[in-house]
C-alpha cells in the first residue's frame, strides 16, 4: 500500500478517487486537517533566552490516524501544498513518522493544481523537503509570537484594557485605516463651481473648477439666459496614433483579492474560500500564489480557446517558471467554461474571472483613438469646457471582458456629436470631497504595493481587524472605530517603527531571503528582531488623560474588556463621556454625555466597577447591573 498525506479532507477525497482509478497500485490518502503540530494557543511558546520553539499537538486524532496508516504503508508521499505552510507540515510529517518508527521510504510530491496528469506526475518526479521553506516560516510565525505577545500585554498596560494585541502586519494595516479615517474626519472642504453643458444627444460637458468666489453670481444668469448656444461651437480633436491598452496576466493572489471585492462585492474571506473550494475540486491551479507564470501546455490550450473568440495574438505567450508556483489560472479551461462549470454561487462567479483573465492574456491588446470634444464661446467670455472620450479601433480582450465581467476600460465614441447643439449651460455648485475610506480591495492594494505582509494572509489580517472591532465595514468601505484610532494613536506615538511601511517591509524581505536561501539560518534574523522587541515592549506609556469640562480634574480612560467603544469617567462628578481619537490628543469630546449614568430602576448613579468577565456599572441602591456599551 502506497500513502499520499495532504492537509484537507476535501483533497483527499478527490485525490482518491481517480488514483483508485488510474492507478494499479492500492493507494490511501490521509489528511492532517492542517496544522496537527503547532505553538501553543495560550503561550508564546518561544523561549526568550534560547529563541527555541515549543510545539504541541492541536489534532491528535489527525495525527494518530495518519501514524496507523503509515505503519501499514510500503512507501509515503507528502501531498500537502507548495507553499511555506504546506512545506512545515510535510517537515513534521516527516520528522514525528520518523520518531515513531516508521521505516519506509517518505517523499515530498508538489503538484500545482488537483488534475490526474499533474498529481501523477507529481509522485512519479517526488522530490525532498525544502528546508530553506521549512525555516523561513518558522522564523515568520516565531517573530509573530515574539510581536505580538511582548508588545501587546504593555500595550493592554498603557491603556487599562486587556482586549487590544499588536501584530507585525496587522498593525500597520490599522495604522493605514486609522490615519485615512483621521484625514476624512479632519478634512476641511472648500466651496468649487463647476461649468456644465449639456448637447441634445445627451452628452454632457465639464470645465475646469473655480475655488472660493472666482466665478459669481452674474455669470450663473448670463450663462442660463444663453442657454441657447448660439456664441458656442464644437471642436474634436482626436488623437492620431492609437493607445494600446494590454490584457494582464493570469492572477496573483493579491490581483484576485482585489478584482474579486470589487467586482462581486464581497470580503477578502469568502473569496479565499472559495478559491480554497475551485482548487480542491481541481479547477484551478494553486490560489497562493505571487507569480504569473504560465506553462507553455497550459498557455497552447488558452491560445485556442481565445482564437475562438477571434482575438487571439499571432503567437501564443508564455511566461517561464521562475519558481515552483504558477499563475492562478483554470486548469481545463476548455473542458470548463464559465457556464458550465460545476460551481454554484460565489465559488462560479470567481471561476468566471480566473477563467476570463488567463484566456484574455491570449488575446490582443485593445486599441482606441483618444478624443477630446470642446464647447468653445465665439467671444471669449467663458472658459473652454471639455469631455473626452475614445474611438475603439480594436476590441481585443475587452471581447472576453465583456462575457465574464472582467474589468475593462470603457470609451465613449465622440464622433456623432460634433453636429450637435447646446440645450442647455448652468453652473454646478458643490464642495471638494475628501479622500474615499479604504476598501478591502484598496487596502490589500496599499498593503501589496509597500511590500508589507503575504498576499496569502492580507484576509485574514483583515479578519482580525473585524473580530478585534479595531475597524468596522460600513458597506463597502473600513472604517476606523474610537478603539482602532486609540490603538494606532498609542502604536504611533511610542512605536513608530512598527507602523512604519519601511521598518515593516525590510522585515518581511528578511523572511523572504531565508525562503531564497540568501540567509540559511532562521535563528540569525529572529535574533536580530528580538533585540528590538525587547527595547520595544518598555517604550510604552500612558497617554495624558484629559480633564474633565465641568471641574477640570484628570478623567479616567476606560477601555471596555469586550468590544464596545471607550469612554471617560469623571470621578469626583460620577460623568462619563464617549470619546473619539484626535490628531494632536487622544480624546475629544463629543456634545453630550454617555446615557446609563443613573439606574434604570431606581434612578440613583451608577458606580463603575470590574469584575470576572470585565467592566460593568453597579448600582448600590437596588444591586442590579448594567453592561459597558
Amino acid at each position: 500500500m502506497k500513502l499520499l498525506v495532504v492537509e484537507s479532507p476535501n483533497k483527499a477525497r478527490k485525490l482518491w478517487s481517480f488514483l483508485k482509478r488510474l492507478t494499479t497500485d492500492d493507494w490511501q490518502v490521509s489528511a492532517t486537517c492542517g496544522h496537527f503540530v503547532d505553538l501553543p494557543r495560550r503561550n508564546m511558546g518561544i523561549d526568550p533566552k534560547t529563541l527555541g520553539a515549543s510545539y504541541v499537538f492541536t489534532n491528535k486524532k489527525a495525527w494518530n490516524s495518519l501514524l496507523a496508516t503509515a505503519r501499514q504503508a510500503e512507501e509515503v508521499y507528502l501531498g500537502t501544498d507548495p507553499d511555506r505552510e504546506g512545506e512545515a507540515i510535510a517537515w513534521f510529517a516527516l520528522v514525528m513518522l520518523q520518531g515513531s518508527g516508521v521505516s519506509v521510504p517518505i517523499f515530498r510530491a508538489r503538484f500545482q493544481a488537483i488534475t490526474p496528469s499533474i498529481v501523477l506526475e507529481a509522485i512519479k518526479s517526488h522530490d525532498s523537503v525544502d528546508l530553506s521553506l521549512v525555516e523561513s516560516q518558522v522564523a515568520r510565525r516565531s517573530l509573530d509570537r515574539l510581536v505580538g505577545y511582548s508588545l501587546s500585554r504593555p500595550l493592554c498596560r498603557s491603556l487599562g484594557s486587556g482586549r487590544l494585541s499588536v501584530g507585525r502586519v496587522q498593525s500597520y494595516a490599522l495604522h493605514l485605516v486609522a490615519t485615512r479615517t483621521r484625514e476624512i474626519e479632519d478634512f476641511k472642504s472648500v466651496e468649487h463651481w463647476r461649468c456644465l453643458a449639456g448637447l441634445k444627444a445627451k452628452v454632457g460637458l465639464a470645465g475646469p473648477w473655480y475655488e472660493e468666489e472666482a466665478f459669481v453670481t452674474d455669470h450663473h444668469a448670463a450663462i442660463d439666459a444663453d442657454n441657447k448656444g448660439e456664441r458656442f461651437g464644437l471642436a474634436l480633436t482626436q488623437g492620431e496614433n492609437p493607445l494600446s491598452r494590454n490584457p494582464a496576466p493570469p492572477f496573483t493572489t493579491a490581483a484576485m483579492l482585489q478584482t474579486a471585492c470589487h467586482v462581486l462585492r464581497v470580503d477578502s474571506g469568502k473569496v479565499m474560500s472559495a478559491a480554497q473550494s475551485l482548487f480542491e475540486n481541481g479547477l484551478i491551479t494553486y490560489h497562493r500564489t505571487d507569480s504569473v507564470s504560465i506553462t507553455p501546455g497550459a498557455a497552447k490550450e488558452l491560445h485556442q480557446l481565445a482564437q475562438k473568440f477571434g482575438v487571439a495574438r499571432p503567437s501564443m505567450v508564455v511566461i517561464p517558471l521562475k519558481g515552483a508556483h504558477e499563475g492562478i489560472r483554470p486548469t481545463h479551461p476548455s473542458e470548463h467554461t464559465p457556464s458550465n462549470v460545476q460551481s454554484r454561487g460565489l465559488p462560479k462567479k470567481l471561476y468566471g474571472l480566473i477563467w476570463a483573465r488567463a484566456v484574455a492574456f491570449q488575446c490582443i491588446p485593445l486599441e482606441v483613438l483618444t478624443q477630446k470634444l470642446s464647447l468653445v464661446d465665439s467671444e471669449g467670455t467663458y472658459p473652454e469646457l471639455v469631455t473626452h472620450g475614445g474611438k475603439v479601433t480594436e476590441v481585443g480582450w475587452a471581447k472576453i471582458a465583456k462575457v465574464c465581467s472582467l474589468p475593462y476600460p470603457a470609451y465613449t465614441d465622440l464622433s456623432a456629436y460634433t453636429t450637435s447643439t447646446v440645450a442647455s449651460t448652468s453652473i454646478d455648485h458643490g464642495w471638494t470631497p475628501p479622500l474615499r475610506h479604504y476598501s478591502q480591495t484598496t487596502l490589500i492594494g496599499d498593503l501589496e504595493r509597500n511590500g508589507v505582509g503575504r498576499p496569502s494572509t492580507y484576509a485574514s489580517i483583515i479578519g482580525v481587524l473585524l473580530a478585534r472591532k479595531y475597524v468596522r465595514a460600513a458597506g463597502n468601505v473600513l472604517v476606523a472605530t474610537t478603539r482602532g484610532c486609540m490603538v494606532n494613536h498609542q502604536l504611533t506615538r511610542c512605536l513608530p517603527d512598527l507602523v512604519s511601511a519601511e521598518f515593516t517591509a525590510t522585515m518581511e524581505g528578511d523572511l523572504d531571503r531565508i525562503a531564497d536561501d540568501s540567509l540559511v539560518c532562521a535563528h540569525t534574523i529572529v535574533g536580530r528582531y528580538h533585540a528590538w522587541v525587547a527595547e520595544a515592549s518598555d517604550a510604552f506609556t500612558k497617554p495624558t488623560p484629559p480633564v474633565c469640562p465641568e471641574c477640570k480634574e484628570p478623567l479616567s480612560l476606560i477601555v471596555p474588556f469586550k468590544g464596545t467603544e471607550p469612554f471617560a469617567k469623571c470621578d469626583p462628578c460620577n460623568i462619563f463621556y464617549s470619546i473619539k481619537t484626535g490628531r494632536n490628543r487622544i480624546l475629544r469630546f463629543k456634545a453630550k454625555q454617555v446615557p446609563h449614568t443613573s439606574c434604570k430602576s431606581c434612578k440613583k448613579p451608577l458606580t463603575h466597577t470590574s469584575g470576572k468577565y470585565g467592566k460593568y456599572f453597579l448600582c448600590k441602591g437596588c444591586g442590579s447591573t448594567q453592561t459597558v456599551a
